[in-house]
């Protein structure tokens, strides 16, 4: 099964990933934990530090891709079960390359790598920052980092069976609610749910 959530910024969407993963992964198969982050100051070693210690009771293995994303397959069993977070450092990462101009169809190629990745494994979960309900008008460079995440999460809301959203401490469904219900996949989670149809 393929899950992309999305939410706020430090709204939880990377635990309820994590104990996700930790509740439905057939444990006979890896554990993969793509993390995407290249920290660039304290507040983001301290972040990373706080995303290990929560996981650290899950039997993950850590794979750091800042770029490039399609590549893992060549380092991780397809059959194991994955969790990317996330697609907006993601895109920063390629988008604004320390050694390269800033690449402003960045999203593009992000998109035909997770394409990628999706076509050769069955289970992943995608973390996703939702950053487009302001009513400011940025820059055009960080318009254009917006656009480029929006079609980012439009493919990938295309290409996955759940599309969740983190919202005041209730995941919204808007994708895949039938089998949400089938399968239980977020019994036990303590999390309240709802459908937005």
């Amino acid at each position: 099964m393929k899950i992309l959530i999305s939410g706020g910024c430090k709204n939880g969407k990377s635990s309820i990933a994590e104990a996700w993963i930790d509740r439905v992964a057939d444990r006979a198969r890896p554990l993969y934990y793509l993390a995407t982050m290249v920290p660039k100051d304290e507040e983001d070693h301290s972040r990373i530090q706080t995303h290990r210690s929560n996981r650290a009771e899950i039997p993950f293995t850590t794979i750091e891709v800042a770029s490039d994303i399609h590549h893992v397959i060549g380092q991780c069993d397809p059959d194991g079960f994955y969790l990317l977070d996330s697609t907006t450092a993601l895109l920063e990462n390629e988008m604004f390359r320390p050694d390269r101009p800033i690449n402003r169809n960045a999203g593009q190629k992000i998109i035909a790598d997770l394409d990628t990745l999706l076509d050769r494994i069955g289970h992943i979960m995608i973390v996703s920052d939702y950053i487009f309900s302001d009513a400011f008008h940025y820059d055009e460079l960080t318009e254009d980092f917006r656009r480029s995440l929006a079609q980012i999460d439009r493919a990938l809301a295309v290409r996955c069976d759940l599309v969740l959203e983190v919202c005041f401490g209730q995941v919204i469904v808007h994708k895949g609610q039938d089998q949400l219900n089938q399968q239980s996949l977020l019994q036990g989670l303590n999390l309240k749910t709802r459908c937005d149809s």
